[in-house]
């Protein structure tokens, strides 16, 4: 049994003096110690408190504590945008990384060596951004895979495989024409009758798309 344990097994309270800094950051219940709020370490990494035991006969005793916070690195990391549409130009944005929400930390990103590294050559990490090298083809390849690693700025590291996928952007292919006629009539010229028509005024031509 620790220490603490046992000095608060018949009763505890939190009491003023040397060591009592951070009393107030918690609560004792029975002769369980418990934190009031989320501890975050980059915020305090330790607390100092000071307990008071009691025994059935009235007789106490007093100690000072540190309690000390765990950090806890990186345990997940996503992309604000997973997809990338075809024929944008080289060196585009993807989207940007994002660790933990927790505001007092820093991370970096690299690309690294691993399981689900195929595509590592074609990306780039700027910053918290991945961008693509080449302008990207869906026919060529309809998607993307990649390892990043994150680190916070006490050197806890995070990798994470994570897929890109290429948007088909198919253009409107042109249907039919409509020709006007001298009668205000129209009529419906298929794409591939258009070259034997000549002499004629275009400008009103419409077309439609599917």
């Amino acid at each position: 049994m620790s220490a603490l344990s046992t000095l608060i097994l018949t009763m505890g309270i939190l009491l003023s003096g040397s060591g009592d800094a951070h009393n107030r950051e918690f609560t004792i219940d029975g002769d369980q110690l418990k934190i009031n709020d989320s501890p975050d370490y980059e915020s305090q990494y330790s607390y100092n408190i000071r307990v008071q035991t009691t025994d059935a006969i009235g007789e106490i005793y007093q100690e000072d504590f540190t309690i000390n916070v765990n950090d806890v690195g990186p345990t997940a990391l996503s992309l604000s945008n997973n997809s990338i549409d075809e024929k944008v130009v080289a060196d585009t944005v993807v989207g940007t990384f994002f660790t933990d929400p927790d505001p007092g930390n820093t991370f970096t990103y690299e690309l690294v060596s691993g399981s689900g590294d195929a595509d590592n050559g074609e990306f780039t990490i700027d910053g918290d951004q991945l961008k693509i090298n080449d302008s990207p083809d869906h026919g060529t390849q309809s998607r993307y895979s990649i390892r990043v690693r994150t680190t916070d700025s006490l050197g806890e590291s995070y990798e994470e495989r994570l897929i890109i996928n290429v948007n088909d952007i198919t253009a409107p292919r042109v249907k039919s024409f409509l020709y006007p006629q001298d009668n205000d009539t129209n009529i419906e010229i298929e794409p591939g009758a258009i070259q034997d028509i000549s002499g004629n005024d275009y400008a009103g031509i419409s077309c439609s798309t599917r």
